[in-house]
């Protein structure tokens, strides 16, 4: 009896030891899984907001090309708070081509859908050297601003020896302004 009593209580043990040590892997079991079903979540959230992170990447490039592109744009349209200055430079340049040069300006609207577009018809008349005039008329035409040049004329007015001839001529342009 004392020897059934000794493997009943071995085999109790045993038995004790077996439920603990499934329940034990059960449990590590149970937690890997929901550890790796977080951990699923978690990789595929970050993909989620490395993608975002990404498209938001690119979003902001492209916002600041069209930024940069605007800005380019921005340079070919004369404001119209800089058309004093734009008008000083040109008389400054006529001035250092030794040239005379008068300036009339006309406004022409251009749509009432663009409230803000205006044109500036812009004419030059002035009085020089051919080569100066003829620099002048170069300039006008390679502008950096959008413009049309409507009219160029350049004659003689003075004859002599052709250095010291005096030529006169006008330039009549029209340019956006805003």
């Amino acid at each position: 009896m004392k020897n059934n009593s000794i493997i009943r209580n071995i085999l109790i043990v045993v038995i004790i030891v077996d439920i603990a040590v499934i329940s034990v892997y059960g449990f590590l079991f149970y937690k890997i899984k929901t550890t790796i079903e977080s951990s699923g979540t978690l990789v595929s959230n970050l993909e989620l907001i490395q993608n975002r992170d990404k498209r938001f990447a690119e979003i902001q490039k492209t916002i600041q090309n069209i930024e940069e592109r605007v800005g380019q744009l921005d340079s070919f349209v004369l404001k119209e708070n800089n058309l004093i200055t734009f008008l000083k430079l040109m008389e400054t340049i006529a001035s250092e081509q030794n040239l005379e040069l008068k300036t009339q300006i006309k406004r022409i609207e251009v749509s009432r859908e663009k409230k803000d577009a205006v044109e500036l018809q812009i004419t030059y008349n002035f009085t020089g050297s051919f080569t100066s005039g003829m620099n002048f008329i170069a300039l006008v035409e390679n502008l950096p601003y959008s413009t049309t040049v409507d009219s160029v004329s350049l004659q003689k007015t003075k004859t002599g020896e052709d250095e010291a001839s005096l030529w006169s001529g006008g330039v009549t342009f029209r340019i956006s302004a805003l």
